[in-house]
């Protein structure tokens, strides 16, 4: 039997997509850590699909059997083996594997990743005040408001504290970041906000996506 090779994502410990076919496997290699090299690079990633917390690793498998046990580090760097549940293939590399996210303009079809966001609407020298609503991101620059929802209030949370060590790391310095709002400061929001024409259901909200069936 002709060896193959192919680079696949999983999906919590299922297969999710073969990103390609090889005959070789150091073209199979080159891929693989090309892929791993952009996944690396990406700041905010997906966590939740469909309601749920998801996490994704790409792997390198083979139709070749082999006995070699792989090993892979866990949250608390220990090595655990990978041991493949199926008998069609056997797996030669697996890591960790990001998936680049979006979040959703409110009032608009545009998604937008965390960098975009920074490169459209935090440029210029004007201070811009940044706060969260359950799960909507707003970004303040005098009296001008942009609103974004993320998939869950973890997930906005989640967003501000990554936007936060981003701008540090690239030197930006023209955002200030509220993290907590007391029941006051939210009620002054869905008040202020309601008037401007948003519906204040949308702004109860915490949560963009719901439970699917499996």
């Amino acid at each position: 039997m002709d060896k193959k090779y192919s680079v696949v994502v999983f999906k919590n410990k299922k297969l999710r997509k073969i990103l390609k076919r090889f005959k070789t496997k150091d073209g199979a290699n080159k891929f693989y850590e090309k892929k791993l090299s952009d996944s690396n690079s990406i700041i905010f990633d997906k966590k939740i699909e469909n309601g749920r917390a998801v996490y994704f690793e790409l792997a390198l498998i083979s139709n070749e059997k082999s006995d070699d046990i792989i090993y892979k580090s866990d949250d608390l760097g220990r090595n655990i083996p990978v041991i493949s549940e199926n008998d069609n293939f056997s797996i030669k590399k697996i890591a960790d594997f990001k998936l680049i996210e979006k979040i959703q303009k409110i009032n608009s079809q545009e998604k937008l990743t965390l960098v975009q966001i920074v490169n459209s609407y935090l440029k210029g020298n004007s201070i811009k005040l940044i706060s969260k609503l359950n799960n909507k991101i707003i970004i303040q620059d005098d009296d001008s408001f942009i609103l974004f929802s993320c998939k869950s209030n973890d997930d906005a949370d989640r967003f501000i504290s990554t936007l936060e060590d981003y701008l540090l790391n690239t030197n930006k310095k023209n955002a200030i970041l509220v993290r907590d709002t007391d029941i006051a400061q939210k009620k002054y929001l869905y008040d202020m906000f309601e008037k401007l024409g948003y519906s204040r259901d949308m702004l109860y909200r915490v949560s963009t996506t719901h439970l699917k069936q499996k």
